[in-house]
């Protein structure tokens, strides 16, 4: 039998925020189907981590999201904002949520899933940022992985 070693290198932080964006993706989807706040602390605490680790803090923009009902909201800071949703309590975000929030729109009621929808989209534009940032940061790390070949044997 002949040994073979394999030497892998990957870049750990870039890795781990792929990864995270993945999974905030899938639970923002999942938020969106099922028209839903967050259901408690736990939940809370999961999506805050997904979010740091999915976009290193880039989030503090300033945007617009654009509602179905040809409406819009000015965001100061899209992380600041995502922060107060996440602490919502109603499928509904209402005036008051909003004048608390953004110190305007107090006459909106938007569906949380909209909402969501909205958040989805920002943060796309802030992974490919975040990404690019990992990348730079990241550590290499070497795997050697230990194969074995297995030869046919010869017969004499």
């Amino acid at each position: 039998m002949k040994k073979i070693d394999k030497e892998l290198q990957f870049r750990a932080t870039f890795e781990d925020t792929k990864k995270a964006q993945k999974k905030l993706r899938k639970k923002l989807n999942e938020l969106i189907h099922e028209n839903r706040c967050l259901k408690d602390y736990g939940e809370i605490e999961e999506f805050i981590d997904l979010l740091s680790d999915s976009t290193f803090g880039l989030g503090n923009i300033e945007c617009i999201f654009w509602l179905n009902n040809k409406k819009h909201i000015e965001i100061d800071n899209l992380e600041k904002f995502i922060g107060d949703v996440t602490d919502w309590d109603k499928n509904v975000l209402d005036g008051d949520f909003f004048f608390f929030s953004l110190g305007k729109y107090n006459e909106y009621e938007i569906s949380i899933d909209e909402i969501w929808r909205n958040i989805k989209s920002k943060c796309y534009g802030v992974f490919a940022e975040a990404k690019s940032m990992s990348m730079r940061i990241s550590k290499e790390v070497i795997d050697i992985k230990k194969e074995i070949k297995r030869l046919p044997t010869v017969k004499k």
